[in-house]
């Protein structure tokens, strides 16, 4: 705002995303004041669905955001036991055999041709670990549809195939792929962003942004006071326990890039506290410990009176 003659700040965003049908944002002003006795007014671009703005402005602050590729989640190679039915019962952590959570999900399949109305109901179970991470893929033979699956064998729907868990490559053990991930702890995420859009300054939105969790953007922030503001962060777990071989070398199997052996990393979660933000003090569990807001990659102000960004790229892709 130093370099204003209003002494307010100026922001300009290119969110460069393709044009397409339905758009992903559509553009809407919300407004309970001029007709009425509320206190919103602002204009932007909204979430399909919902009364969320993404990007705009109320008067107060402007605000813009790209993708962010956040570390959110990640990928472990598990072994696995199967039941006397030939269906995932336990995993190995630790050299101790897990029972696995089964969840059986519920989808209502409908027709083309009459809207509304639901022709079929199939269940389908999944199976996660003992650490909630969620098993996505089995080891065995693969079939596309259901019917090709031999009478014999017991299959089960992982992705778009049916899959009859075994030891396809005879070592002795039944491979899969679980994933955690940080959206599975989201509780006030949506809370932020309604807050983003009653901000007063560029100080209160950064206060919202200790909610986010899983949302892995970049922001940049405005006021009409002349400040700005730039951050990315979301709730990101620590992930401790990988360790390290050497300086800065990820021992074998734990490399957060690559699979990691699920036999020896578990999984983590992101605790918030009941106003919805991050939760900073159980750094002593490696599976709760999330990186400190305060050593979190943002910036207030600017030395030379203006920030730039350009989907930075975290994870060096």
């Amino acid at each position: 705002g130093t370099h204003t003659k209003s002494k307010g700040s100026l922001l300009a965003g290119d969110g460069h995303l393709p044009l397409g049908i339905p758009p992903l944002f559509y553009q809407m002003c919300l407004d309970t004041k001029t007709l009425g006795r509320g206190d919103i007014k602002y204009c932007g671009l909204f979430f399909p669905g919902l009364p969320l703005m993404g990007v705009g402005t109320n008067g107060s602050i402007a605000w813009g955001q790209t993708y962010l590729r956040g570390d959110i989640t990640d990928w472990y190679s598990e072994v696995i036991t199967l039941d006397g039915n030939g269906e995932p019962k336990a995993s190995l952590f630790q050299c101790r055999s897990q029972p696995l959570k089964k969840v059986v999900e519920e989808y209502k399949l409908g027709n083309a041709a009459v809207p509304g109305k639901f022709v079929e109901t199939q269940k389908h179970p999944r199976w996660q670990t003992f650490d909630g991470r969620w098993i996505v893929s089995v080891e065995g033979k693969s079939y596309t549809r259901e019917k090709d699956v031999p009478s014999s064998k017991k299959a089960f729907r992982f992705g778009s195939n049916w899959i009859v868990p075994e030891d396809t490559n005879k070592d002795g053990k039944i491979s899969a792929i679980s994933f955690d991930w940080t959206a599975f702890d989201v509780t006030q995420t949506l809370e932020a962003v309604k807050g983003f859009a009653r901000s007063k300054s560029v100080e209160d939105f950064r206060e919202q942004t200790k909610k986010l969790v899983a949302y892995a953007q970049n922001m940049m922030v405005a006021d009409n006071q002349g400040k700005i503001f730039y951050t990315g962060y979301n709730g990101t777990p620590c992930r401790s326990s990988l360790g390290f071989q050497g300086k800065a070398q990820f021992a074998k199997g734990a490399h957060p890039q690559f699979l990691l052996d699920g036999t020896r990393f578990g999984g983590f979660t992101i605790p918030t506290k009941s106003d919805g933000t991050v939760d900073e003090s159980q750094t002593s569990d490696p599976a709760r410990c999330v990186v400190p807001f305060a050593r979190y990659p943002q910036q207030m102000g600017g030395p030379k009176g203006y920030l730039i960004t350009a989907n930075n790229d975290v994870a060096s892709l």
